[in-house]
């Protein structure tokens, strides 16, 4: 589902910043059902439902491309975490100030949580953990190479996750289930992998990369920006030119 004024479009990455080129039309949707493009959005790209679905279009949103339903299915495979649950940096995460104190960052059940108004460091590495949520207006920052694994709900609704280096790439998150919450109140650079996962983006920020959900719903002013010089490293097989998926 796509509505308010959003668009999609797509771009390369390693040929520069969004901005310096000129926006491509492989800012394609896919669905195994139905797709809904309400609104005022503009989908520079394929709308393609699933096979025996439509891809409905109301009030003033344009898919520039064609709504032909997919022959085949998506066939996205799940996320497979018993690996990096044995095999991840947790361990290296140093600890996050809280007033004069410094406490884990991790709590007891393996949730990754800044709240507060806390601004944290994450070093390049390979993560495992339950939930990940931001509140209290924290700032996770992200520099180079991350991979995080989550096997419970993500949810930045109150916070946000910069990614300084501006390449998708950088910030890959693959979820196993739960659901996945992701406000952007600044833009957001990286990957939501997560076939068994409702997914709702919200905000007025801008997204670059691609997402993957069991259900996709873009709500507000957001664009996405497809970056076609995607490559997970073999994480999963994804198809190529994705951008939504149901």
């Amino acid at each position: 589902n796509v509505s308010g004024d959003s668009s999609t479009d797509s771009y390369w990455s390693e040929d520069g910043f969004y901005w310096q080129q000129t926006p491509g039309e492989n800012g394609s949707i896919c669905s195994d059902g139905w797709i809904d493009v309400d609104g005022g959005p503009i989908v520079h790209g394929n709308a393609n439902p699933g096979r025996g679905f439509e891809t409905t279009i109301s009030n003033n949103g344009v898919v520039t491309g064609n709504t032909v339903p997919r022959i085949r299915p998506m066939n996205m495979p799940p996320v497979d975490a018993s690996y990096i649950a044995l095999n991840n940096d947790n361990p290296s995460l140093p600890g996050v100030w809280n007033g004069n104190n410094l406490r884990p960052v991790l709590n007891g059940n393996g949730d990754f949580v800044l709240n507060g108004g806390d601004i944290y460091d994450m070093p390049p590495g390979r993560y495992y953990f339950r939930n990940l949520k931001l509140s209290g207006q924290s700032i996770l920052n992200i520099s180079d190479q991350t991979v995080i694994y989550l096997t419970g709900d993500l949810d930045t609704s109150g916070g946000d996750i910069i990614n300084h280096s501006q390449i998708p790439q950088n910030l890959q998150i693959y979820m196993t289930g739960g659901t996945a919450k992701v406000n952007g109140n600044v833009d957001f650079y990286g990957t939501v992998y997560a076939p068994n996962t409702p997914v709702t983006l919200t905000g007025s920020a801008n997204w670059y990369g691609a997402f993957v959900g069991q259900t996709m719903k873009l709500i507000g002013t957001g664009d996405i920006h497809y970056d076609e010089n995607l490559d997970f490293h073999g994480e999963v097989p994804l198809p190529n030119r994705t951008g939504l998926v149901r």
